[in-house]
């Protein structure tokens, strides 16, 4: 699964250049992309050109309960940003609160997240170094069990809670104790 706010080209078009690369591998290997933008259009055309079509699903932009719903469908998540971005980010520890490993790019949330062993960063931005960091992920099932039940203690402890936590100890540490009660969250 590949996903974003808006679909990126290049991006895209190294996932589906893997694709046929994992196909070897994998018979009933298939893509679904998460994202709108302008690209679509020639994303659609370049699966068609390479005969991916029936492969790949073009989802377009999807609501916040669809993305989890195709997360949860998923085995594994691909995100390959040419910058880090807060949607990146957040789409990364979803991804990893469905339980699901991940294959990135290295930016300094993924060599953290990565670190805890819940996927693998790609060190180079071609279809080949994808497919490799794919099969890691796939091929063996012992790791790929290990690695999801990382990326769902990952997930945890990227919560909005234990960050709040960490912030009022962290805070109090340097300030002494707060003046204010921990509330719950959105309260």
């Amino acid at each position: 699964m590949l996903m974003g706010g808006e679909v990126d080209l290049q991006e895209t078009w190294t996932v589906l250049g893997a694709l046929p690369l994992l196909a070897n591998v994998f018979r009933n290997v298939t893509l679904d992309v998460v994202g709108g933008g302008a690209a679509l259009v020639r994303l659609r055309q370049l699966a068609s050109d390479m005969n991916l079509a029936d492969r790949v699903t073009f989802h377009g932009s999807v609501s916040r309960e669809r993305a989890l719903e195709l997360l949860a469908g998923a085995d594994v998540f691909c995100c390959l940003p040419a910058a880090e971005t807060e949607g990146f980010r957040q789409a990364v520890v979803e991804a990893l609160a469905c339980g699901l490993p991940v294959v990135t790019t290295r930016t300094s949330i993924s060599s953290m997240l990565m670190s805890e062993g819940c996927g693998t960063i790609m060190h180079e931005r071609t279809p080949e170094a994808l497919a490799a960091a794919v099969k890691v992920c796939l091929t063996d099932h012992s790791r790929y069990r290990s690695m999801s039940a990382r990326a769902l203690r990952t997930a945890q402890a990227c919560s909005l809670e234990r960050w709040r936590d960490m912030l009022r100890v962290t805070l109090e540490a340097a300030w002494g104790p707060l003046r204010s009660k921990p509330t719950a969250v959105g309260v």
